[in-house]
């Protein structure tokens, strides 16, 4: 066995196209600690912030007068650049490189927050601000993308993949694009128009449809101009929950960094919004956040892309984890036993 792989992160790639991260240092998370919160501001001293030049330094510093702290993630999914990097092959058909990177914890202000409250309109506008500030500083370093999750599992016991109590987000950026970036390719040379009500719409995306359909169906939960929150008619068969919920900018835009301080406001009042709807329904329930943004390097520049944030939300009483095994994947389908539109209605206070 070749050793000097165990302490990089490595992309595998096979003949059919498939493509694999190893990331032996995650396998040493802990689930919790026994010393205390690491989180906390009394600890977070002891914890590793991000070597960057000064241009993200003053991003960092954006997000951490927002009362967010920004860390290096002790178990990371990615190499360092200062890891070095390689690349070799395993038998004849397949072959592996280092999977080079950054992956940040983004650190919240309180140790516990209800994600659920009328009184958390400021706490989700800062977040959003902190989001933004984050990616901006992963572009200032050059990396090719970035996005940036968040787990949190429920208080009924709900498990969303979140190691600690403290809430927190993490940020991920890459020196490689990821599989589902090439999906957007064949839309590089499409046009960029307007729609009926004046907004930016790129002939061919699939997002910008998205967001014009569901803005009237019984899926939408809410709307103001410049985005709109939806459960998913068609959940993607790839996620573990089969509940989704999307978050999409109206106008076709492919960088969440790239928002403007009114469009940032937009943002958090959407997700504050529909994250209180959620909890008005299920408010033990835990939750998953994902924000994809586009690529910052690709050779069809940023036209074809247009930034997507889900919220996968987890609860016993949803039975929401996928319960059918090899199905889905056999089928190329998401197989649910209610309709996004059942959902979306129990959610707005409807039967």
């Amino acid at each position: 066995m070749d050793d000097s792989w165990s302490e990089l992160s490595e992309m595998r790639f096979s003949p059919g196209g498939r493509i694999l991260i190893v990331a032996g240092k995650r396998g040493g998370k802990p689930e919790g600690s026994s010393e205390g919160c690491i989180f906390c501001p009394e600890k977070q001293h002891l914890l590793e912030k991000p070597e960057v030049g000064e241009a993200a330094k003053d991003f960092i510093r954006a997000a951490e007068q927002r009362g967010f702290y920004v860390v290096k993630n002790k178990y990371p999914v990615v190499s360092s650049r200062e890891s070095g990097s390689g690349e070799s092959t395993l038998g004849v058909y397949y072959t592996r490189k280092t999977a080079r990177g950054a992956h940040w914890v983004i650190i919240e202000p309180e140790h516990g927050v209800n994600p659920f409250s009328d009184d958390s309109a400021s706490y989700y506008r800062n977040l959003a601000f902190s989001y933004r500030e984050v990616l901006r500083a992963l572009k200032a370093e050059d990396y090719m993308w970035a996005g940036i999750g968040k787990n949190r599992n429920g208080v009924n016991g709900a498990k969303a993949g979140s190691s600690q109590p403290h809430h927190h987000s993490q940020a991920i950026a890459t020196d490689f694009l990821p599989r589902w970036i090439k999906d957007y390719d064949r839309m590089g040379n499409f046009e960029l128009i307007k729609d009926g009500s004046g907004h930016d719409m790129l002939h061919g995306c699939h997002h910008c449809m998205e967001a014009r359909n569901n803005r009237w169906a019984e899926t939408r939960l809410f709307y103001d101009e410049k985005h709109l929150s939806f459960v998913s008619p068609a959940p993607d068969e790839s996620q573990a929950y089969s509940k989704e919920i999307q978050i999409l900018p109206y106008n076709h835009q492919g960088f969440f960094d790239r928002l403007s301080d009114g469009e940032v406001e937009s943002f958090g009042r959407i997700l504050h919004n529909t994250m209180v709807m959620i909890g008005s329904t299920y408010p033990l329930c835990g939750y998953n956040f994902e924000l994809r943004n586009g690529p910052w390097a690709s050779e069809h520049g940023e036209r074809p892309y247009h930034w997507q944030f889900y919220i996968y939300p987890a609860s016993p009483e949803l039975g929401n984890a996928r319960p059918y095994g090899i199905v889905p994947h056999l089928l190329g389908a998401s197989v649910v036993t209610e309709s996004p539109e059942k959902f979306a209605a129990r959610l707005k206070g409807k039967k």
